[in-house]
């Protein structure tokens, strides 16, 4: 098969290219003309696209062209930033292939709130947090969590203003760091999660499923993680 995949300097995307290269001609698309993916041996040929974060039209018609152009059999978008806009505009990339749900779906799974929220409903022990839509609710319910807490966006990405904002977990140790940190934060960034701050080693699941029934599984410890309190693996 001719698999295209996206976001080439992410390291999942090396990966991807890496176990499907030996069994399939792996396109790689990136920003830039050389990438951590489009230099492996297992990368068949690249391709560079429009920022996403900047020209998401841009880059979903770049995508449409080099899959009709060359024939792409399945199209394998990597970060929110690539997955999310893929995922809203399926249908317009048939009869490639996209292996993932409809948009609703990919949009909960990455908004952390309702995540925790649907943990909760169905007993999955998690951290004690709430959701609050503003600084002032944050600083007047802080005391239900304690301190010190994490203050985490319901959502890595966030789209605001026609372009795509990051966000990241902080901790605040007291209410004036609380409100600081919430203030710097971009409206859309709301509503945020305030958990409580738990010490120990990361540990992390992955599931592949299929309709919901699980067909494999992986666990693993973090070793390094930024920042080194607790943050991206």
């Amino acid at each position: 098969m001719k698999i295209l995949v996206t976001d080439g300097d992410n390291r999942a995307a090396l990966a991807i290219t890496r176990s499907l290269g030996p069994h399939h001609e792996i396109i790689v698309g990136a920003q830039g003309r050389r990438s951590l993916a489009s230099v492996s041996r297992w990368c068949h040929d690249s391709f560079v696209y429009p920022d996403p974060v900047r020209d998401p039209q841009g880059f979903l018609d770049t995508l449409h062209n080099e899959i009709r152009q060359r024939n792409i059999d399945v199209l394998l978008p990597v970060s929110d930033i690539t997955t999310i806009p893929v995922a809203e505009h399926q249908d317009e990339f048939k009869p490639c292939r996209i292996p993932m749900p409809d948009a609703d779906t990919v949009k909960r799974a990455a908004d952390k709130v309702e995540i925790m929220d649907l943990a909760a409903r169905i007993g999955v022990p998690c951290p004690a947090g709430i959701a609050v839509d503003n600084t002032h609710e944050a600083v007047t319910r802080a005391a239900e969590i304690g301190f010190p807490l994490v203050v985490k966006p319901g959502r890595s990405r966030v789209r605001a203003d026609g372009r795509w904002l990051s966000t990241s977990v902080r901790y605040a140790s007291d209410v004036a760091e609380l409100k600081k940190i919430l203030d710097d934060l971009h409206p859309a960034m709301f509503p945020v999660l305030l958990q409580e701050r738990i010490q120990g080693p990361g540990v992390g699941l992955f599931l592949c499923c299929d309709h919901g029934r699980p067909v494999a599984a992986f666990c693993h410890q973090r070793l390094r993680e930024k920042p080194p309190s607790g943050g991206v693996s």
